[in-house]
């Protein structure tokens, strides 16, 4: 199902690409090991939502972009398998809540004349609620620019120590309509579309 389809404008930036870091453009594909996304300009599944087992606590962590950064992390944990959430579109019973965690790795943080001032990592925070046949219904996440930071033996500079650890950002989507049916596509289905 095409996420812009359900979330429409409100979910692009003001260049009109979807912003969204835990729900993004693309295709929803669904195997027995997970659920995962495809994305017409990508050559294999771009992103993870699911993956193993949908029972409390059960978790993954996936290495993206390995060949770019080899410290960029997501993990997701399933926390509830049964949650009701309500959105725009409805009430939504047996919702499957997943909370994830995407960490950017670890940078070196550097002054206005580029001395450098230690080490830093930001994150992406969040949970996205599925229904089953029906697809994600709502999300929240939180982007934190200082998810650490550690100066070393020096202090650390006073205007980003109150950003330790504190979101700077905070996206909401909400199903607002009835979902698009699904279709069941084959791989070779799927990409043929984009041919």
């Amino acid at each position: 199902m095409k996420i812009a389809a359900m979330y429409g404008d409100a979910a692009k930036d003001e260049s009109g690409f979807w912003c969204s870091s835990f729900l993004s453009s693309g295709l929803f594909l669904k195997s027995a090991d997970g659920i995962g996304m495809w994305h017409e300009y990508w050559n294999d599944t771009g992103w993870v939502y699911l993956e193993g087992d949908i029972l409390p606590g059960a978790s993954f962590t996936v290495q993206l972009l390995p060949e770019l950064a080899p410290d960029f992390y997501l993990h997701g944990t399933v926390e509830d398998v049964a949650a009701t959430i309500m959105t725009g579109a409805g009430t939504f019973a047996n919702a499957v809540k997943v909370a994830y965690r995407l960490e950017y790795g670890v940078g070196e943080m550097r002054d206005e004349d580029g001395n450098p001032q230690g080490k830093m990592s930001s994150e992406m925070r969040g949970y996205v609620f599925y229904v089953p046949d029906v697809g994600p219904v709502a999300m929240l996440q939180e982007f934190y620019l200082f998810a650490t930071m550690d100066c070393g033996d020096q202090p650390c500079p006073p205007e980003w120590v109150p950003w330790i650890d504190k979101p700077v950002e905070l996206q909401t989507l909400s199903l607002s309509q009835v979902a698009l049916p699904t279709r069941t596509r084959t791989w070779g289905e799927i990409k043929a579309l984009y041919r």
